[in-house]
Parts: structure tokens; C-alpha cells; sequence
């Protein structure tokens, strides 16, 4: 497990919760964004210069490499995807300069990240060797590595991603049915509405979570609004929807 703050980061062994190392930190030119699949944290350091991607052992605390995009500005913002949680064992990152609209996406893993042009729009998400966005109100499935489209689906409308694992894509449509696709052949796995007793669907869906087959998705009282306390904020009677697809 691997603890950060605005100074230090720290690893420790979740049998025994044995400190194994600790490393300095600024927080002020420092940024953790995560940890990659092949077991590394990642971060971004500008305290020396212009901002690099550090990729640091999560097991030992070393230092293994550091790595700027090709072209890149001074300052760095630095999204992982293709997470197995929202920052844990990550496959690809997106990098852009700040307020930027456009990225490019990267396939990370034991040696320097691998351009991965079907990361680059935000919208995209990331399952192995498939990535999986929307444009123009169509769903297309394409190769990581080089872009190819692989298949494309128009005829679900409007539709949100929010979660992907292993073999399975999870989309939200407009009438709140969870469908679940296979993003390496954009087949359908299984579809239902995503509703819970009689609340209907007006609401939006927070955070999701998604592994083994489930999906659990927050529900967020209509308009949004971050800064309300829990009550304002969640669909109390039922502030966490459990799915098996």
C-alpha cells in the first residue's frame, strides 16, 4: 500500500502494516497521480525544472525512471486511465498542458510509455489493448497501440461511460438502463434499468466502481451540486446502486 501527502510519500506492507520506505515530497511542485499495473507510483515532479513523469517502485520506494512527452511544455497535467480503481493499477495515462483540451494518451507498463492515439480524447476509456469514447452520440471501440476502428454502435443514443473491467464496458443511457458491452467486439452482454424501489430515474450518477462482474454506482440528487453535506448531495434512500451484469 502506498500513503501520499503534500511532503512525504510512504510504502508499507499490508500484512503487519510494516513501514517499507518513505520519500521526500514538495507539494507545491509535486503531484501523485497514481499507481501503474506494473507496480510503480506515479507521479509528477516539476521542483527541478520543467515537470517529468516519475515512475517509482511501489514495493521498495526507488526511483526507476523519468520520463517527459515528446513536445511537452514546462508544466505537465498528468490523468491515468485504464484504472482497476479510480487510481490504482493503471494501464495508460493522458497528458496535456494546463487548460488544455487536448491530450495524448500512453499504454504504461514495466518500460517508457507507448503512444496510444485512441487515448488522446478524454472521453475514451481504456480495457487492455481496447479503448472504448464517444463521438457525435456513437459508441466506437478501437485499438489502443494504433487507433484502428474496430467496431461502432449508434444505436444506443446518448450514453455515459462509467466503469470498465476486464472484458466489460459499463454504459449509463439517458433512461438510466445499465448496459454492458464486450469492448474488444462492442457486443451486448446484458442490459436492465439501473433502478432501485420507486425512486425512478432522477438522478445522476457520482463515482463508480466495477470488478468481478459488478458495478456499483453513487446516485446524485438532481441538480449536482459537490459542495452540499450528504444529505443534499446523495439519493439518501439509496445513495449506492449494486449491480451484477
Amino acid at each position: 500500500m502506498v500513503a501520499v501527502g503534500d511532503e512525504q510519500s510512504r510504502g508499507y506492507q499490508l500484512d503487519g502494516g510494516r513501514q517499507l520506505w518513505q520519500a521526500d515530497a514538495d507539494g507545491r511542485c509535486h503531484t501523485d497521480v497514481g499507481t501503474s499495473a506494473a507496480g510503480q507510483l506515479v507521479t509528477v515532479d516539476g521542483c527541478a525544472g520543467a515537470a517529468a513523469v516519475e515512475f517509482r517502485d511501489a514495493a521498495t520506494g526507488a526511483l526507476a525512471s523519468r520520463w517527459r512527452p515528446p513536445g511537452a511544455g514546462p508544466e505537465l497535467v498528468v490523468t491515468p486511465v485504464g484504472c482497476r480503481s479510480p487510481r490504482s493499477e493503471c494501464r495508460g495515462l493522458r497528458t496535456a498542458g494546463p487548460g488544455d483540451d487536448a491530450g495524448r494518451g500512453w499504454l504504461v507498463g514495466g518500460g517508457a510509455p507507448v503512444a496510444a492515439p485512441a487515448l488522446d480524447d478524454a472521453n475514451s476509456q481504456l480495457d487492455g489493448e481496447d479503448v472504448v469514447g464517444t463521438t457525435g452520440g456513437v459508441l466506437i471501440g478501437r485499438s489502443a497501440r494504433t487507433g484502428e476502428e474496430l467496431w461502432r454502435r449508434a444505436d444506443l443514443g446518448p450514453v455515459r461511460i462509467i466503469a470498465v473491467q476486464p472484458g466489460r464496458v459499463q454504459l449509463l443511457t439517458e433512461a438510466k438502463d445499465l448496459v454492458t458491452l464486450n469492448p474488444t467486439t462492442g457486443a451486448e452482454r446484458s442490459r436492465f434499468p439501473l433502478e432501485v424501489g420507486r425512486d425512478g430515474i432522477a438522478w445522476e450518477p457520482g463515482l463508480a466502481y466495477a470488478a468481478d462482474g459488478y458495478v456499483a454506482v453513487e446516485r446524485l440528487r438532481e441538480p449536482v451540486d459537490p459542495d452540499a453535506d450528504d444529505q443534499r448531495y446523495f439519493l439518501m434512500s439509496e445513495p449506492v446502486a449494486l449491480a451484477a451484469t
